[in-house]
């Protein structure tokens, strides 16, 4: 069987569960984005239906940690009210579809990295880029910019880790 033909099936299996499929795994789709929920959220509407993306390979400042604000403020300026083109990775846990987000010709997860408000995420930035957007990591972090002006930031799978009594 195909992945197209398994995407499908999928998306009919989430539809008979009441669950909304709005783009097919892969495939490109323009949506307008109508909320940002932090740095690497966004809530979206395609075609009269309402959904949440995250941001691939990237993650963003937690809320209760420093820069959270800034880097949602930042992702709000890039994107909010806007239609932007989204590239679907995959589903996550949480139904949300993870995609790569294009505005303007630019790839707004490689943004927030270059900006200071995102660390390329280790566990799953897997591609090719990936080892661009650690350059891009790497020039922001020398450079002070954004989250980078710490000098000691904790990544959010850290973070997260501590509030739950998780270690990576």
């Amino acid at each position: 069987m195909n992945n197209s033909l398994l995407t499908v099936m999928y998306c009919v299996f989430l539809l008979s569960v009441g669950v909304v499929c709005p783009v097919l795994a892969g495939e490109q789709s323009m949506v307008r984005v109508t909320r940002v929920i932090d740095g690497d959220s966004l809530a979206v509407e395609n075609k009269g239906r309402a959904y949440q993306i995250r941001l691939w390979g990237i993650d963003s400042p937690e809320w209760g940690q420093s820069f959270s604000s800034e880097a949602k403020a930042l992702c709000r300026d890039l994107v909010e009210g806007r239609t932007i083109e989204i590239q679907e990775k995959y589903r996550d846990r949480f139904g949300r579809v993870v995609a790569l987000v294009k505005i303007d010709g630019r790839v707004v997860n490689e943004e927030m990295i270059r900006r200071g408000m995102a660390w390329v995420h280790i566990r799953y930035c897997d591609e090719e880029i990936c080892a661009v957007w650690r350059q891009r990591e790497r020039e922001a972090r020398n450079r002070g910019l954004g989250l980078w002006a710490d000098p000691n930031p904790l990544a959010p799978w850290e973070y997260k880790g501590l509030k739950h009594g998780k270690r990576w």
